[in-house]
């Protein structure tokens, strides 16, 4: 426990009562003495409010069985008033004779840097004059750049596709996937790069026009017709030349 640097916590859901290391109380810059003794109200006091509900929902999940393990990250106040974030794990360890959760084991550790650098690449997302989103691996947005916005509607998991916007002009665009990665190394979720290829697509459709009208006026031409390389060899040649 003292090499990963964590704090730890015990606690008795159906009392309320929680032990605690040294540790877990040094991360928010107290010693045990100092905010001791600490139970359930005075652990949801040094919460952040709009970080309660998330944490209570993965609790709930614990008791009701529906997870095994509790995993939630929040916003915790430190003793000298700032907000640090916390990555809390845990999992109940034992029950009562009629199945209700009893005893539960868990740790703190500070992501405080980590969300820091989160949040700068977050911003440099958001500030950039190009199309970057950015999302977890399930595929909901962490962030996304002003010219994601601009180039509305983005559905399809394509490298390249036509849309159509609201004011009824054609827009094509382009779009790289990349894995961004957590300081684990673990995959976090993808960064996604556009591009807008309406330009090139325009000049590819009038080439495709242009050879289709050759086309058709080369095989339909009265008089006999070829196509042949500088060497003089034949490429292609109408019907008229043949009869």
């Amino acid at each position: 426990i003292q090499s990963t640097n964590a704090g730890t916590w015990e606690w008795n859901i159906q009392t309320g009562e929680t032990q605690h290391n040294e540790h877990w109380a040094n991360i928010i810059g107290y010693t045990l003495a100092e905010i001791e003794p600490i139970d359930t109200e005075k652990w949801i006091s040094l919460i952040h409010p709009d970080d309660i509900k998330a944490s209570d929902e993965r609790m709930n999940a614990c008791f009701e069985k529906r997870a095994e393990y509790y995993q939630s990250e929040y916003r915790i106040k430190h003793k000298n008033g700032n907000w640090i974030w916390i990555l809390d794990k845990g999992k109940i360890i034992s029950w009562t004779e009629d199945d209700k959760p009893l005893m539960m084991f868990g740790t703190h550790t500070d992501i405080t840097e980590q969300k820091k650098k989160l949040a700068r690449n977050l911003l440099f997302i958001e500030q950039t004059p190009t199309a970057i989103a950015m999302f977890d691996t399930h595929m909901n947005y962490l962030a996304v750049s002003e010219k994601w916005k601009e180039n509305y509607g983005l559905t399809e998991k394509e490298d390249e596709d036509k849309f159509v916007r609201l004011d009824g002009t054609v827009q094509w665009l382009k779009w790289e996937n990349k894995p961004w990665y957590n300081d684990d190394g673990t995959i976090g979720g993808l960064i996604m790069f556009t591009d807008d290829i309406t330009a090139r697509k325009k000049t590819e459709e009038l080439l495709r026009i242009s050879e289709e009208a050759f086309r058709g006026n080369f095989e339909n031409a009265a008089i006999g017709m070829a196509l042949l390389n500088e060497k003089g060899k034949w490429l292609k040649v109408n019907q008229s030349l043949c009869n």
